[in-house]
């Protein structure tokens, strides 16, 4: 019984872990976000720049490799970020674009 007491505990501090660590991710993206001007050009949830796309509910649109092509290439829509972005910063914002699933405030 102690035993299992012990392995349910540590499995709980696990995934408390999993998802403190996540949390962290997504907020460091929402930071490297607003802080390279994501904010001045594209809209997320009703705040930022009226150029499209629009990225409120883009965590249900686009798949995490979908939105590290777009970011890190050019496209019609918007520059490449490839050269300006270090790949742990590239991470934690896709961390925190694939949490933008509301659609509401385009």
């Amino acid at each position: 019984m102690k035993q299992r007491l012990t392995m349910l505990a540590l499995m709980l501090t696990s995934a408390i872990l999993l998802i403190v660590k996540a949390q962290i991710k997504v907020q460091c993206g929402t930071n490297i976000f607003t802080e390279s001007g994501g904010l001045h050009c594209l809209t997320i949830q009703g705040v930022g720049g009226k150029r499209e796309p629009a990225l409120s509910g883009v965590g249900q649109r686009l798949s995490k490799a979908g939105m590290r092509r777009q970011i890190t290439s050019r496209s019609a829509e918007m520059p490449a970020f490839a050269n300006i972005l270090e790949k742990p910063e590239l991470k934690d914002m896709i961390a925190y674009l694939h949490s933008c699933h509301d659609r509401r405030g385009r």
